[in-house]
C-alpha cells in the first residue's frame, strides 16, 4: 500500500477528470471478447490466456492510453484493433520482464504516481488531487487504488524491459551524415506530369447500364442525396460579465470555471443518455438541475446552415454533425461569448435523388474514374521504360524524350526550410519525402495525384552548409536513435511470437 499519496484532503478537479472521462467513453468503448467460442484466447509465455485475463489487460491499456496519451491513438487507427493490439502487447511485455527478474519498488511507483501532471500543483505533487481522482475517477469505473497502483508498477516493469530490449540501439557518424546530407542539402528535382484532365477524351464513355448500377450501388453518396440534416437540443453556458475586462490571469481563471461547469455539463447529459438512449430531454434536465436557464432545440438544418437560435459557428456545425446516436452528447463547444454543450436529437441522412436528376453526376464521375485508370496505365508504363532507358546509361531528360515525356524543373529548394516552414514549395507534401527517398539521378515510381499523377527524378543534391549540419546534428542523432530503437523492439517482438510458447488469439492474427 502507497499510503503516503492518500493521506490529505481533497481539492476540485472536475474538469480534468470530466476531460479523461468524457475522452474514455466517446474514444475507448471495450472492444467486445465474448462472442468467441473459445475460454482460452492464446497463450503468452507457455501460460494460457484467458477471456478474463484479456478483459482485465484491455481496462488496464484503456486507463494507461487515457492518463498517458490524453484517451487518443494514431491517426486512422482503429480503436477496438488498437486496444485489442496493445493489451495483448502489454501482458507479453509484463510476461517477459517477470521472466527476466525484473522488478519495481514501491518508491519508484509513489515516483511515477506523483510526476502524473493532473496530480500536480504549482509544479509539486498534491496529495489531495489523487485523494479525488480515486475517489471520483478510478472508483466510478471499479478501479480501486491498489489496482491503480498495481497498474502504474506495471507500466514501469514494461518500460524496464523496454529499455533493457532496445539498450544496444546506436547509430553511426556516416549514417547521421546521409540523414543531414538529405534534409540539408539542396534538391534539384524534375517532374514528368501526367494530366487526367488530358486523357478524358480517350476515356470510355459509361454505359446506360454502368450507370444505373452506380446509381444502386453508391447510394450513399452526398452527391446523389439531399443534404443530411440534424436537429439538436443545446444548452449554452456563458462567460462572466466584464471577463474580457480583466488581466489576463484573472479572465483564464474565469474562463476556465466557465469551461469546468460546461464540461460537468455535458458528462451529466452524457450519464443520462447511457442509461437511457432515447432520452432526448437529457441535456435539458442536466441543465436545469446545475440552473443553467439558456437552453433550447433547433429545426432540423444541413452541415451548411446556422441552426435557428445559435450563433454562426463552424465549430458548433462540425460538434452538430460529430455526435452520434451511440455517444448523442459533445464535448463543451467554445465560442465567443460562452460554451455550448449539444445533444443529438434527430439524424436525417438525406434522400436518394431521382436518377435522372444525378444522371449527368454519374456519367462525370465514371468517365473520370475510366481517365484515371488511363493515367495510372500509362503512368506504371512510363516508370518502367523510364528506369530502363536510365539503366542504360541514358539521361532522364533523353528517357523522357523518348517517351514524349514532357520534363518540369521543380526550383531547387532545401527540404529542412520547406518542413519548418522558412520556404514554400508547391505539392511540397509529395516531393519532399519523394526527394528523400532518393539518389542523384534516380526517379521515383509513378505516383498518382488528384488530377493526374507525377514521376519524380532527382538531378543533384547540393553539399549541406556546414554550420547548419552542426546545428543539425543532436537532433538527427536522437531522431535515429529511436527509430532504431523502435525497429530493434519491433524485431524482438516479432521473434518472440514466433516462439512455440506464444500463439496469438485470432483475431489480432488477421490485424496482422
Amino acid at each position: 500500500m502507497l499510503k503516503l499519496i492518500r493521506s490529505q484532503s481533497t481539492i476540485l478537479m472536475a474538469i480534468l477528470l470530466g476531460i479523461i472521462s468524457l475522452s474514455f467513453i466517446v474514444y475507448f468503448n471495450l472492444p467486445t471478447i465474448e462472442g468467441l467460442t473459445r475460454e482460452d484466447l492464446g497463450r503468452i509465455g507457455g501460460r494460457t490466456v484467458t477471456r478474463d485475463d484479456f478483459r482485465l489487460a484491455q481496462q488496464d491499456t484503456l486507463l494507461w492510453l487515457t492518463l498517458t496519451q490524453g484517451g487518443t491513438l494514431p491517426p486512422g487507427a482503429n480503436s477496438s484493433n488498437e486496444v485489442d493490439r496493445l493489451a495483448w502487447q502489454r501482458m507479453v511485455l509484463s510476461t517477459e520482464a517477470t521472466r527476466a527478474g525484473l522488478s519495481v519498488s514501491d518508491a519508484e511507483v509513489t515516483d511515477a504516481i506523483r510526476a502524473f501532471p493532473f496530480l500536480r500543483k504549482d509544479d509539486h505533487y498534491d496529495p489531495a488531487s489523487y485523494q479525488l481522482f480515486v475517489k471520483n475517477y478510478l472508483s466510478s469505473r471499479g478501479v480501486t487504488a491498489d489496482r491503480f497502483e498495481e497498474s502504474v508498477r506495471n507500466d514501469l516493469l514494461i518500460n524496464k524491459l523496454t529499455q533493457s530490449i532496445v539498450a544496444s540501439a546506436s547509430v553511426t557518424p556516416s549514417e547521421v551524415d546521409r540523414v543531414i546530407g538529405i534534409r540539408l542539402g539542396s534538391a534539384h528535382l524534375q517532374v514528368i506530369r501526367l494530366k487526367q484532365a488530358d486523357f478524358l477524351a480517350q476515356a470510355a464513355a459509361p454505359t446506360p447500364s454502368e450507370v444505373e448500377d452506380a446509381y444502386k450501388l453508391y447510394q450513399a453518396n452526398p452527391a446523389w442525396r439531399t443534404p443530411a440534416k440534424r436537429s439538436i437540443a443545446w444548452a449554452f453556458v456563458p462567460f462572466d460579465a466584464g471577463v474580457e475586462k480583466l488581466a489576463e490571469k484573472e479572465k483564464a481563471a474565469s474562463r476556465r470555471k466557465t469551461g469546468e461547469t460546461a464540461q460537468s455539463l455535458a458528462e451529466a447529459a452524457l450519464s443520462a443518455t447511457d442509461k437511457d438512449k432515447t432520452d432526448v430531454h437529457a441535456l435539458e434536465n442536466a441543465a436545469a438541475a446545475q440552473k443553467i436557464n439558456s437552453v433550447g432545440t433547433t429545426p432540423l438544418f444541413a452541415r451548411t446552415e446556422t441552426p435557428a437560435g445559435l450563433p454562426p459557428s463552424p465549430n458548433l456545425n462540425r460538434a452538430a454533425f460529430g455526435i452520434t446516436s451511440d455517444v448523442p452528447v459533445s464535448d463543451p463547444v467554445e465560442t465567443e461569448k460562452g460554451y455550448y454543450v449539444l445533444q443529438l436529437l434527430k439524424a436525417d441522412s438525406g434522400a436518394l435523388l431521382p436518377l435522372d436528376q444525378v444522371r449527368p453526376l454519374i456519367v462525370k464521375a465514371l468517365t473520370e474514374q475510366s481517365a484515371r485508370k488511363l493515367v495510372m496505365e500509362r503512368g506504371q508504363a512510363l516508370d518502367v521504360a523510364l528506369k530502363t532507358s536510365l539503366l542504360s546509361g541514358k539521361s532522364l531528360a533523353d528517357a523522357a524524350k523518348e517517351q514524349k515525356a514532357s520534363l518540369e524543373t521543380i526550383p531547387a529548394f532545401i527540404p529542412e526550410d520547406v518542413q519548418t516552414g522558412a520556404v514554400t514549395v508547391p505539392e511540397a507534401q509529395t516531393l519532399v519525402p519523394v526527394s528523400f527517398s532518393l539518389q542523384p539521378g534516380e526517379i521515383s515510381q509513378f505516383f498518382p495525384t488528384a488530377d493526374g499523377g507525377i514521376i519524380v527524378g532527382l538531378v543533384a543534391r547540393d553539399p549541406a552548409d556546414g554550420k547548419k549540419a552542426a546545428t543539425l546534428r543532436p537532433s538527427v542523432v536522437a531522431q535515429q536513435l529511436e527509430r532504431r530503437k523502435e525497429n530493434i523492439f519491433a524485431d524482438w517482438v516479432e521473434a518472440l511470437y514466433k516462439s512455440p510458447s506464444y500463439r496469438l488469439p485470432g483475431f489480432l492474427k488477421e490485424q496482422r
